[in-house]
């Protein structure tokens, strides 16, 4: 339940769907506005307008009603809400400010107003996106920065062992590769065949990461209440940037290999 003054639309610029607001010359605190989860649950198909809804012993008709608006954690869903005409029981003064170059100025007259009027208040300034933000910055954001290090640096610990891995394969067959080589195999087949071992140890990762990964983001989205669906194009695009971070991780070792002299591989023997 929220208590307004009759410029509560008008400064939120909340969607009304149907019916009217509070108007300029607005008394009646019997009339209430909803939000469009409340109707819902009043009539299912039909208009909630003209409606009476009862507070204790009061009845309060329904003069409008609102698309969904919430000013709550992203986390928590939409609640059924009623908006009571009572200015004089308001706890927050709100200000829609016309554009942001005028923001210092109007910051400005409303800290003198404040000290005209209340002297020895205790207040504080918030924009409404503060209170999402704020949120975000103490938990998510934080959380965001946390595991993107972790992730850059478990790429960079991969990418060592993957290039640890290709030189070790490298000199391990490098007679191999000096024969073939005098045999007439190509540059392009001896990097195909030292980076084939390669892309199917990526493949069988991502294979085991894919459904684990997708278990984790699932259970992380569920904790919001307005949350995205996740495309399997994610996942291919994860799996695609993977097999290119390998594969140049072990290019540059597989060429050298490829394109070295064969008979310094073959002369001892």
């Amino acid at each position: 339940m929220y208590r307004v003054s009759n410029e509560f639309v008008n400064t939120f610029r909340v969607k009304l769907i149907e019916g009217k607001g509070f108007d300029k010359m607005q008394t009646n605190t019997k009339e209430v506005l909803i939000n469009k989860t409340l109707a819902h649950l009043i009539v299912e198909n039909g208009s909630a307008l003209d409606k009476v809804l009862y507070r204790g012993e009061q009845p309060f008709t329904i003069i409008g009603v609102l698309d969904d608006f919430s000013f709550n954690s992203i986390k928590e869903k939409q609640q059924p809400s009623m908006i009571l005409f009572d200015p004089s029981r308001g706890f927050y003064p709100c200000v829609r400010i016309s554009n942001e170059e005028s923001t210092s100025l109007a910051l400005t007259q409303i800290n003198k107003n404040m000290k005209e009027l209340f002297p020895d208040m205790k207040y504080e300034i918030k924009f409404t996106g503060d209170f999402i933000l704020d949120e975000f910055i103490s938990r998510e954001i934080r959380f965001s920065k946390f595991f993107t290090l972790f992730s850059v640096l478990g790429i960079v610990v991969c990418c060592m062992g993957l290039f640890g891995l290709a030189l070790f394969e490298s000199n391990k067959r490098i007679k191999e590769i000096g024969i073939r080589k005098v045999n007439g195999a190509q540059v392009m087949e001896v990097i195909a065949l030292l980076n084939k071992d390669i892309i199917g140890i990526t493949i069988i990762a991502f294979v085991v990461a894919t459904p684990v990964t997708w278990y984790a983001m699932h259970r992380w989205l569920e904790n919001f209440a307005y949350k995205t669906e996740l495309s399997w194009w994610v996942f291919a695009l994860a799996g695609l940037m993977a097999l290119a971070i390998a594969m140049i991780t072990v290019s540059w070792q597989s060429w050298k290999a490829a394109t070295r002299n064969p008979v310094e591989a073959l002369r001892y023997e």
